[in-house]
């Protein structure tokens, strides 16, 4: 009985009585028909494969998630619903994409990483982000600036440099 109520905690630990909701959620948001569920994957398309990889990825649940370009070979509907199913996925995610759109709608942190330095904008989408790098930017060439002009009046020499915009 000690062993039936492990394994029966250890089913409801990794989603045992979910599942099945849990995959047609995912098949249904990229886009898959019910009756899709009936066909072998080696009958899709590859753009269609490309998808069931992506399901497949989604279900098992990393805790780091990397993933390029993810949007591609999405129509607009499944490129929304996986913006907003990223955007509640509770691991850590490493996403690379052009698509201006699906990052503001699917991240709420983003780290950059410049020179040798990591910058974290925490509770920050995609919009905000280029906001704020654009404030940072700023704010360090008016600290140089304000450095050069010190160096020059202590060194007593006229200020010569050129702006970088």
């Amino acid at each position: 009985l000690n062993d039936f109520t492990k394994a029966q905690s250890r089913f409801k630990d990794v989603g045992g009585w979910t599942q099945d909701q849990d995959v047609d959620q995912v098949l249904k948001g990229l886009g898959f028909k019910p009756s899709d569920s009936n066909r072998l994957c080696s009958e899709f398309s590859g753009g269609w494969q490309m998808r069931i990889a992506l399901a497949r990825l989604l279900l098992s649940q990393p805790d780091l998630l990397l993933l390029d370009e993810p949007s591609n070979h999405l129509d607009s509907s499944a490129r929304d619903w996986l913006a907003t199913y990223l955007s509640s996925y509770q691991g850590s995610i490493l996403l690379i994409s052009h698509d201006v759109a699906f990052l503001t709608k699917s991240v709420s942190h983003i780290a950059e990483v410049s020179g040798q330095t990591l910058i974290q904008y925490v509770s920050c989408n995609y919009d905000k982000y280029l906001v704020e790098k654009e404030f940072r930017a700023k704010t360090a060439m008016a600290e140089y600036e304000r450095n050069m002009k010190e160096a020059a009046r202590l060194q007593g020499m006229p200020l010569h440099y050129t702006r970088i915009a």
